[in-house]
């Protein structure tokens, strides 16, 4: 899903430094080039793009991916699972313990709850 530009650009700017730093390096386009080829979706790579843009600004829990896929690009529910394996292993795994914090964090909020409250 693509979200405002001015909502994504105030959770960029209140990343980690990884994070952001994952979004913008060029091994991460590299590696959703080679996921894409790999698994014939090339016509699709600017929309896994912004799916995997989500997991990392913490709008798209990373086991929301595959669902993501299935919904949002139409990919059959295998190959949505095979796409999702190889985005955690090349992109999301390297930065895992930013995105668990991330996610840790922004947990509470999303289920109606303020951070700080119990």
């Amino acid at each position: 899903m693509l979200y405002p530009i001015e909502q994504t650009s105030k959770l960029f700017d209140n990343l980690p430094p990884e994070l952001r730093a994952a979004i913008l390096s060029e091994d991460t386009a590299d590696s959703i080039r080679l996921v894409c080829e790999r698994n014939k979706i090339t016509d699709q790579m600017s929309d896994l793009a912004i799916l995997v843009g989500n997991v990392l600004l913490g709008l798209l829990a990373p086991g929301d991916l595959p669902s993501a896929l299935i919904g949002e690009m139409r990919v059959p529910a295998n190959k949505a699972k095979n796409i999702a394996q190889e985005i955690n292993r090349l992109i999301l795994y390297p930065v895992r313990d930013k995105l668990a914090e991330l996610y840790k964090e922004i947990s509470p909020i999303r289920n109606g709850v303020s951070n700080g409250v119990s």
